[in-house]
């Protein structure tokens, strides 16, 4: 991206974590700036906008619902990736970490060359997006075939990897034994073959998950790779996560006592922007608000609805939320880990 570099007289600006009156320069490059450029026009913002840093958005996962809303109707990578990247930019976003996912493809012969597919589809968004664009790779750690890929990966630069373990009646699937073979359903996939991938998945959860993970931290420790863990469901889960894989993030809890563990651990909290705009869990899983309110969360994720963030952290929402509101700032600009890109400007229309 290059534009004329300019400076913003600003009303309110989000610096440092503080709303404040700032004089804010941005180079040609997008982002912020130590100092004006010579000769650079100077633009004065005293209408009530809020001024603040780009979003950076660690767990971004509604590309496929760009690429076909139909079982079987697809459109084109490009176009998909033309929209993907309004709707980011649109919602405030200009870091993101984009979801690939790592696992079968429900027993099919070209399992892991889909994956691969999406990984090459993924490189070359990256190069040519305007936006900070990166890989939160979502590793299945119950498929033993998609482990072993992994371990052959190359894997993008800046990339992250969340580790997850999607089977009936476990973790996100407890409440809603039935989402995952519907969601295979839905994409075509026959039923013989989700009762396959179902029993091997069950299989791996009580003799090679342990190991797989341990082994797939260890690798990602050597690389330099942080490691998430994803919807801890207890206590133990985060005990685990932290002590033998050296988990640094833990994505969307299910319960408030894995957040509280995760907290008492010094580990980030991720909730998901639609949680906070719907105030409960779709599935009723714990309310990210009260993770919010309990200084349990670290980290706001749009997930699978990036436009929620900016109307979740609104003064708006709703009498009780206000208050919020501020806390939600702290989580998206004041407690980011430095190890992260620094975000280039957004702004947004203070209510």
């Amino acid at each position: 991206m290059s534009l004329e570099p300019f400076s913003l007289q600003a009303s309110v600006a989000l610096v440092e974590g503080e709303l404040t009156e700032a004089l804010l320069h941005i180079g040609a490059d997008g982002r912020f700036a130590e100092g004006a450029t010579e000769g650079s026009r100077t633009i004065v913002v005293d209408d009530g906008t809020l001024i603040l840093p780009g979003f950076v958005d660690l767990h971004v996962n509604f590309f496929p619902r760009l690429l076909g809303a139909r079982p079987g109707v697809a459109v084109p990578a490009a176009a998909a990736a033309t929209a993907y990247e309004a709707v980011l930019m649109a919602s405030g976003v200009t870091t993101a970490f984009h979801l690939l996912p790592v696992h079968r493809w429900a027993q099919e012969e070209r399992a892991m060359s889909r994956t691969l597919e999406m990984f090459e589809q993924f490189n070359g968004m990256a190069q040519r997006s305007s936006i900070d664009l990166f890989a939160n790779i979502a590793l299945e750690v119950l498929d033993p075939e998609a482990v072993g890929f992994f371990f052959e990966l190359a894997i993008p630069k800046g990339s992250v990897v969340s580790l997850t373990e999607h089977v009936p009646d476990h973790r996100e699937f407890r409440a809603r034994p039935h989402a995952l073979s519907d969601r295979l359903r839905g994409d075509g996939v026959p039923q013989e073959n989700i009762d396959q991938l179902i029993s091997a998945r069950r299989q791996a959860l009580s003799t090679t998950a342990a190991p797989s993970k341990e082994a797939v931290a260890h690798h990602c420790l050597r690389l330099g790779i942080p490691v998430f863990s994803h919807d801890d469901e207890f206590e133990e889960d985060v005990s685990f996560a932290v002590s033998r894989l050296g988990v640094v993030v833990s994505e969307f809890p299910l319960t408030e006592s894995a957040a509280a563990a995760a907290a008492r651990h010094g580990v980030d909290v991720v909730v998901g922007a639609p949680n906070v705009l719907r105030g409960a869990s779709h599935v009723g899983n714990v309310s990210a608000r009260s993770l919010i309110e309990q200084n349990y969360a670290t980290i706001l994720s749009g997930d699978y609805l990036p436009h929620t963030i900016l109307p979740a952290i609104s003064h708006d929402l709703s009498p009780k939320f206000p208050p919020v509101f501020w806390r939600v700032l702290e989580l998206m600009f004041g407690l980011m880990r430095p190890a992260f890109p620094v975000p280039v400007l957004w702004r947004t229309r203070r209510a």
